[in-house]
């Protein structure tokens, strides 16, 4: 976390539980090895990622289902991006949920912002 930024009391709150759960689990043995990749680092790696992955879906369902671009519409491209969307904050929401199920005060130990 950068040191110029102003926390708020829920952040500072946070801040100072991660601090005492990284004491504890050094005790205990365990050493903190800092794996965070940060939103600069992860764009280039979505750009390299992605594209096989949508050629791969776009070609089994060319394959199954073919493709017709009569059916490409202004209204479908619309419905489209809302579709995804939606699909893409259910997606976050389910991450949020199943993380909440497995935390130590479950709900309570996430905040959505």
């Amino acid at each position: 976390m950068a040191d110029d930024k102003k926390l708020t009391e829920k952040e500072l709150k946070r801040k100072s539980d991660f601090e005492k759960f990284n004491s504890e689990m050094q005790q205990k043995g365990y050493k903190i090895k800092n794996i965070i990749i940060n939103t600069q680092q992860a764009k280039p790696l979505c750009l390299l990622i992605m594209p096989p992955f949508m050629a791969l879906a776009f070609w089994i369902y060319y394959k199954v289902n073919g493709f017709d671009l009569d059916c490409l519409s202004w209204g479908f491209l619309v419905a489209l991006l809302m579709l995804i969307l939606c699909l893409s904050i259910l997606h976050e929401l389910i991450h949020g949920i199943t993380w909440s199920l497995f935390a130590k005060n479950h709900f309570h130990s996430r905040t959505f912002v």
